[in-house]
C-alpha cells in the first residue's frame, strides 16, 4: 500500500498529463489513459498505458505496460516476459535516473518519457535510435559500467567496482590500471558510487565482472596450453607433469 503523501504527489505529477487518469483506491492503486510520445513538442505517436504501483513503492518501481498492443510483445522491444512490462533502464542505474525520494513527475518525465519516444521511432523508421539502447540482462549491466567508468575492459570495471567497497587511497595508482594516481583519474566517479549506488547492484555487478575475468582467464589458459603442445608437440599431460 502506497502512503497518502505519495498519492498527492502522484496527482500532482499528473496535473501536465490529462490523459491519464489515477485510481488510488484501487487494491493495486494504478495509472491509465493515453501517453503521447512527444519531442520538442511533435507528437509522434499515442499508447494506452497502465502503471501499477505495487507493494514496495517507491522502493520499488511501478510496472509499467503498453495495453493497446500498439508494441510487439518481444525482448528486443525492451517489454520483460512473462507480463511484458516495460524495461526502462538498467536498474543499476536506478540512484542516476529516478533516485529515492524523487517526485513521481520525473519518471514520467524521464524514464517513460524516454521509452515511449524510442517505441514511436522504432515503429517511424523500422530500427532502433542510434542512441539510448542497451542489450538486455547482464549484457546491459556490462554496457552501464564501460560506459559510467569510462573502460573498456572487464578486470578495469572490476577493480573500480572493488574500489567502491574498500578504501584505496588517492595518492595510490588508479585502479583502472592507468599509471596515474587514482585522485586524477577515477576517484571521482568511484565516490559518486560509493556514496548513492546501491551496494546490492554494486555486488551483483563486481559477481558479472570476476565471471567474465574468469572465462577469459581459461580461454587464454587454453590458448597457451594449445601453443606449447603445437611448439613442443607433446601432450597436456606431459606439460603439466614438468
Amino acid at each position: 500500500m502506497i502512503t497518502t503523501s505519495d498519492k498527492e504527489d502522484i496527482q500532482r505529477s499528473l496535473e501536465n498529463y490529462p490523459g491519464l487518469q489515477f485510481y488510488p483506491d484501487a487494491e493495486v492503486p494504478y495509472i491509465q489513459g493515453i501517453w503521447e510520445a512527444k519531442f520538442n513538442g511533435v507528437l509522434f505517436e499515442t499508447y494506452e498505458v497502465k502503471i501499477d504501483f505495487i507493494h514496495g513503492y517507491p522502493n520499488k518501481l511501478p510496472l509499467v505496460y503498453e495495453i493497446s498492443s500498439k508494441i510487439p510483445r518481444l525482448a528486443d522491444r525492451h517489454l520483460n516476459p512473462p507480463g511484458w512490462d516495460a524495461c526502462l533502464f538498467v536498474a543499476d542505474s536506478r540512484w542516476e535516473v529516478w533516485p529515492l525520494g524523487s517526485s513521481f513527475l520525473k519518471f514520467l518525465e524521464i524514464p517513460i518519457h524516454n521509452f515511449f519516444l524510442w517505441q514511436a521511432y522504432y515503429d517511424e523508421f523500422q530500427k532502433p535510435p542510434p542512441s539510448g539502447e542497451r542489450s538486455h540482462y547482464d549484457q546491459g549491466v556490462v554496457e552501464y559500467y564501460y560506459e559510467r567508468l569510462s573502460v573498456t575492459k572487464p578486470d578495469q570495471a572490476l577493480r573500480l567496482l572493488l574500489a567502491t567497497k574498500y578504501i584505496t587511497k588517492r595518492t595510490d595508482r588508479c585502479p583502472c590500471g592507468k599509471n596515474i594516481s587514482f585522485k586524477d583519474c577515477h576517484y571521482e566517479t568511484v565516490k559518486l558510487f560509493r556514496d548513492n549506488a546501491e551496494k546490492l547492484y554494486i555486488q551483483k555487478a563486481i559477481n558479472i565482472f570476476l565471471e567474465i575475468v574468469e572465462q577469459q582467464r581459461k580461454i587464454y589458459a587454453q590458448k597457451k596450453e594449445k601453443s606449447l603442445i603445437y611448439t613442443f608437440n607433446i601432450s597436456p599431460s606431459e606439460i603439466l607433469k614438468k
